[in-house]
């Protein structure tokens, strides 16, 4: 693939795919066609795609982690529905999907050296990572 997109920008280019351009192809094809129209929708939005980056949550507090967890949950499903939509309840078992409804929590940061490991009031110790 010869082009990149952030995933809230693929999620928001998704939502102008016409209904039914994947309908009947493989895997392949639909990646080709899903990445040649996100080009093309980037081109005819330029400029009105500013500040879609989803920060970046290392050493942040939970919080930020809950908030990352549930933007990239949200793209990604709106990404996901255009690509690889979850057939209907009725359709054969062979073509039924795994769809994963919310992630898991995400573990809360390690302590840095110096600072107390969880729990212990005790700092951790320069190579460790916890009591």
């Amino acid at each position: 693939m010869h082009k990149v997109f952030t995933l809230r920008e693929a999620a928001l280019l998704s939502a102008t795919l016409p209904e039914g351009v994947l309908d009947g192809s493989g895997p392949v094809e639909r990646g080709q066609v899903f990445a040649a129209h996100l080009a093309a929708a980037r081109r005819s939005a330029r400029g009105r795609l500013a500040h879609l980056d989803i920060e970046d949550p290392i050493e942040g507090p939970p919080e930020l982690h809950d908030r990352v967890v549930g933007e990239i949950a949200g793209a990604l499903s709106m990404v996901l529905a255009v690509l690889a939509p979850v057939p209907p309840a009725d359709a054969p078992p062979a073509e039924q999907t795994l769809r994963i409804v919310r992630l898991p929590p995400v573990p809360p940061p390690r302590p840095r050296r110096g600072e107390p490991a969880e729990g212990t009031g005790f700092p951790v110790r320069p190579g460790r990572s916890g009591p």
